[in-house]
C-alpha cells in the first residue's frame, strides 16, 4: 500500500539508519499490542528487500510497490532469502520521521490493516531521503 505524505526531503541515514528501523519496529509494536496482535521482530532478510526497494524507489524517484522491470513485493522477499508464506508491504514517501509515516499508515486503512495483521511475524523497515518500506511477513 503506498502512502505519500509531504514532500520535504531529508538526508539519507547513514549510521542512525538501525535506529529509525529498530523505532519503526517499536511503535509498530505498541500499536499491535493495542491491538491484541502478537509483536513482530526485525528479520535482515526482510531489512535488505524493504532497503533494497526504498534504495530502488529513490534511485526513479517514484513511490510504487512495481517499478519496471523488476519483481513484485513478494517475489523481492523471496529474493532476499526468505522462505515467505504469508506477505506484505506497506510504502510511504514525504514523512521525516518514524512518528510520522508512522501516523500516515495507521490512518490509512489498508495500511493499518498490514500493521496489525496477526498472522504476521517478522519486519523489515528501509528508508532513504523521504522513502520509506515495510516488508511484513510469516515464514512458509
Amino acid at each position: 500500500m503506498t502512502c505519500p505524505g509531504n514532500n520535504q526531503q531529508s538526508p539519507q541515514p547513514s549510521s542512525g539508519g538501525g535506529d529509525i528501523a529498530q523505532r519503526v519496529l517499536d511503535l509498530t509494536n505498541a500499536e499491535r499490542s493495542r491491538a491484541g496482535a502478537p509483536p513482530l521482530s526485525l528479520h535482515p532478510q526482510l531489512m535488505a528487500a524493504a532497503q533494497h526497494h526504498t534504495n530502488l524507489m529513490v534511485q526513479h524517484n517514484q513511490l510504487t510497490h512495481q517499478l519496471p522491470g523488476q519483481p513484485d513485493f513478494s517475489e523481492r522477499i523471496s529474493q532476499a532469502g526468505y522462505a515467505r508464506g504469508y506477505a506484505a508491504e506497506n510504502i510511504a514517501q514525504g514523512q521525516t520521521s518514524p512518528e510520522q509515516v508512522m501516523s500516515s499508515w495507521m490512518n490509512s486503512p489498508g495500511h493499518r490493516e498490514n500493521l496489525l495483521n496477526p498472522k504476521f511475524q517478522h519486519l523489515g523497515v528501509g528508508f532513504a531521503n523521504n522513502f520509506w518500506t515495510q516488508k511484513f511477513a510469516s515464514p512458509a
